[in-house]
């Protein structure tokens, strides 16, 4: 994995997101997670935070309660907190008790932020495939079993059409969705197109979607395909803004004011320590007559 500016990594994370939606949905219904991803960015850019009573206005009405559509719905918040994860259960839980959201359920939530927080930090081994069951100690009980089958899946190069049969024989769709997403990141995690297109072809939204996040935040925004990063830049009605990304990292980055209006995101370079190098001193010409030694008044006569 090459380095990138974590700011790259928020827009290719939420970029890739919504390409993972549209590859699929081209219709563009409006679920409720986007709906309430949207709320949940708003909310953040305008406070930072998330009250307990603004989860009772940014919840939906007939919430699901899959841990696939979850994650989604509050994936501006996972950014956000991608580096505290005290504080992210802390922002979680009011919509934990106000949804009575199963424990498992939580755990799987968490297990997803601290995956995604994982690869921000850049913490997994880079230009490889990720070992699942090493990656985090926060597996959950409920996809123990499915994680070392699709590590197995893996390790021998099976087939995306062999691993999509075999589990839907053997469990619940909505079991699946998570750990098919890690399969289809993790089989080229370094090629965001085509991690993509293998979720597509499972036929589900949410694995295509959550592919994205995994894959955009993993290979950046430069590692998106640009016909599709112009697509979302020339929509008419975008979901989502480049502004509002820039302004939600902004956040992170403690800004007192975040930015109204034009961003200078887009004409900043963002280098990791030690890649950049001063320029060594040059000699201007126009300098040349100031460093040759001044004459002595009386000196050649």
């Amino acid at each position: 994995m090459i380095t990138y500016s974590l700011f790259s990594r928020f827009q290719g994370s939420l970029f890739g997101n919504l390409i993972g939606e549209t590859l699929i949905n081209r219709e563009r219904s409006q679920f409720w997670w986007r709906i309430m991803s949207k709320k949940v960015m708003i909310k953040l850019i305008e406070k930072g935070e998330i009250m307990s009573e603004d989860w009772v206005v940014i919840s939906p009405e007939k919430p699901s309660l899959s841990s696939g559509e979850l994650i989604l719905g509050i994936l501006p918040l996972s950014l956000l907190f991608y580096d505290t994860p005290y504080q992210f259960q802390q922002q979680l839980n009011p919509l934990i008790n106000l949804w009575d959201i199963p424990s498992e359920t939580v755990k799987e939530i968490v297990f997803f932020n601290d995956l995604l927080g994982k690869i921000l930090n850049e913490k997994l081994a880079k230009n490889t495939p990720v070992n699942l069951l090493e990656i985090t100690d926060k597996v959950p009980l409920s996809w123990e079993s499915s994680l070392q089958k699709i590590q197995e899946f893996l390790d021998k190069g099976t087939p995306l059409t062999e691993v999509n049969r075999y589990f839907r024989q053997q469990t619940s769709p909505e079991k699946t969705v998570i750990p098919l997403s890690l399969y289809c990141f993790n089989r080229t995690p370094n090629n965001f197109r085509l991690s993509v297109l293998q979720a597509v072809q499972t036929g589900c939204l949410l694995i295509s979607t959550l592919t994205g996040t995994l894959s955009g935040a993993y290979n950046s925004v430069l590692g998106i395909p640009v016909p599709w990063r112009l697509a979302q830049q020339i929509d008419p009605d975008p979901p989502l803004s480049y502004q509002q990304i820039f302004t939600l990292w902004e956040r992170w980055a403690g800004v007192d004011k975040v930015a109204q209006g034009e961003t200078i995101g887009d004409k900043t370079a963002v280098s990791s320590p030690g890649v950049m190098q001063q320029r060594p001193p040059l000699m201007l010409i126009s300098q040349k007559e100031y460093l040759q030694p001044t004459p002595i008044e009386g000196e050649n006569d």
